[in-house]
């Protein structure tokens, strides 16, 4: 009988990777959607102590013998920092993310400037950056909390194109930025180098749980125009649909389970002491019990849709946003609940998908 959100995951569960979290590196941006939350804690470690935790990381998987694990170094807050090209070079010899890297929060820099750093990247494996974009110009900034990031963003898409760079597009999706799309696109479209495109709303997580108010739904999803709505995942299990429909469908149990569990162990002060002294397998024991209990005391997904879901909502989300929702739902009903379990980014937990 499923009675939580632990019972209700798939029976092949399988460990996909470990991120080392760093977050030493200043954002210049305060994007109103932002997961990390810009720059939230201050009380990191020199980055010499995280890349060698996950170089510990790796010596541990080698001698276990465990292969297609990969260790990546999550570096935050931007990649505006000496240590990221040395971060990137760790993660495309040890991970799975450093052939395309972000690069939204970068200080302004010179065309010049932002020509070495790509022929940079290019020297070290680096062949895509990904960049995201909230509307046009006034929307964009105003989202993005800095005068002239509009402008800044598509210098650096077309100066990485310049340089032979790859680039895969973000488009936020909210109420304000509708009537923006259409032209913002047809802006876009012109510069060469585009890898990918995708026009979704934040995550629901970070400063992004404060944006109910801005998540579009499925009736104004319907007026955009084709050349819009091609780009919005509408259709298959991690797709965008209406709360409404997520419900109906939780309620027939035809959902999918999930079966990937990545680490993120994130590194500050009151706890690199304990990650550096401590076997990586307990580490990463700890990081599963704590998980356990949390989500064990969780009630199942049709038993929150049932509590907490809107069959009339139009509001679209992915199913895991909206699981993120309603256990946030059930953890204001019940205050007396222990929260070490609950994801973060900023914290050392378990990304299930």
């Amino acid at each position: 009988m499923v009675s939580s959100l632990r019972d209700e995951r798939g029976p092949d569960i399988r460990d996909v990777g470990v991120g080392i979290g760093w977050y030493g590196s200043p954002c210049n941006c305060r994007c109103r959607h932002c997961s990390l939350e810009s720059g939230k804690r201050a009380d990191t470690v020199p980055f010499e102590r995280a890349e060698a935790l996950a170089e510990k990381f790796v010596r541990w998987l080698e001698a276990q013998g465990i292969e297609d694990f990969p260790v990546d170094i999550i570096f935050g807050y931007s990649p505006d920092s000496p240590e990221f090209v040395q971060c990137t070079e760790f993660n495309l010899k040890h991970g799975a993310t450093g052939r395309f890297v972000p690069v939204n929060g970068m200080r302004f820099k010179t065309d010049e400037e932002l020509k070495d750093l790509f022929l940079s990247f290019r020297e070290i494996g680096v062949t895509g950056v990904g960049v995201t974009f909230y509307g046009l110009r006034d929307l964009h900034d105003r989202w993005a909390g800095r005068e002239g990031d509009f402008d800044y963003t598509l210098q650096v898409a077309e100066k990485a194109a310049e340089c032979g760079i790859e680039r895969s597009e973000s488009i936020l999706l909210s109420r304000e930025a509708l009537p923006d799309l259409r032209a913002l696109i047809d802006l876009l479209d012109p510069t060469p180098g585009r890898k990918g495109r995708h026009i979704c709303p934040w995550d629901y997580r970070g400063r992004g749980k404060n944006l109910e108010n801005e998540r579009i739904t499925a009736s104004e999803i319907s007026g955009l125009p084709g050349r819009v709505k091609e780009f919005i995942n509408l259709d298959g299990w991690r797709s965008y649909k209406p709360e409404g429909e997520w419900v109906e469908t939780i309620g027939s149990g035809e959902f999918r389970r999930k079966t990937s569990r990545y680490y993120i162990v994130s590194v500050w002060q009151d706890n690199i002491e304990h990650l550096e002294s401590a076997d990586c397998g307990r580490v990463l024991q700890e990081i599963r019990e704590t998980d356990e209990g949390f989500y064990q005391a969780i009630p199942s997904l049709s038993a929150l849709a049932e509590l907490y879901g809107r069959r009339s909502g139009d509001r679209i989300y992915s199913l895991r946003d909206l699981e993120w929702k309603w256990i946030d739902c059930h953890l204001r009903a019940h205050s007396e609940m222990d929260r070490a379990g609950q994801f973060s980014d900023l914290k050392t937990a378990i990304l299930w998908r």
